[in-house]
């Protein structure tokens, strides 16, 4: 069941944000903004940041609905740059007056976690190659199949691709969240491909 007190505090934080920058706000603020006394925000917060991080954890569930794939990447990485466009104030806001580590939690949630079955997908994909039998004479060092790779290797190619995904969206909101995403999302997927052929 939703703590209906919580889902309050979060939506006057996320109000206060659109108007002023994050270090400026009080827990005065948002409890006169919610109707609630201090002693409620503290029954539930230890300060602002847990609030704010707890609200950016609600906003992430709703993110995506379940985990990208190979077959539905593109779609995906479009809804998180839509859901951060939507939330532009609030992104912004955070970028500027909050810890960087508030912003890399969010997009972490926001983005490496749903990622986590596709670079898994990919990492399978080499695993089975390397767990194919190589014809006769066609075997690379240590009896694997030519260009197949090891589980550690496949593991470094998904991280690769995680952490990708995260600096292209660090990038993009440094810059003010401008340029075309479908443009960037094209050229990710050249990386992609080349990592899936």
């Amino acid at each position: 069941m939703k703590d209906l007190t919580k889902i309050a505090l979060g939506e006057s934080l996320r109000k206060l944000m659109a108007e002023k920058p994050l270090n400026k706000i009080t827990i005065s603020d948002i409890t006169k903004d919610c109707g609630c006394n201090r002693m409620t925000f503290y029954y539930h917060f230890h300060d602002i940041y847990e609030l704010l991080e707890w609200a950016l954890e609600q906003e992430t569930e709703e993110a995506l609905d379940g985990k990208l794939t190979l077959a539905s990447w593109q779609d995906g990485l479009r809804n998180v740059f839509a859901r951060l466009q939507e939330n532009q104030a609030l992104v912004m806001n955070i970028r500027r007056n909050a810890n960087r580590d508030v912003l890399e939690l969010y997009l972490h949630r926001l983005a490496a976690e749903p990622l986590e079955g596709f670079v898994q997908e990919i990492a399978g994909k080499y695993r089975a190659e390397v767990r194919g039998a190589a014809p006769d004479g066609q075997a690379g060092t240590g009896g694997q199949a030519a260009g197949a790779i090891d589980d550690e290797d496949a593991l470094f190619i998904a991280s690769f691709i995680e952490y990708g995904v995260l600096g292209l969206l660090r990038d993009w909101i440094d810059g003010g969240m401008k340029g075309d995403t479908e443009v960037i999302i094209a050229r990710f997927g050249m990386l992609i491909n080349a990592f899936t052929k």
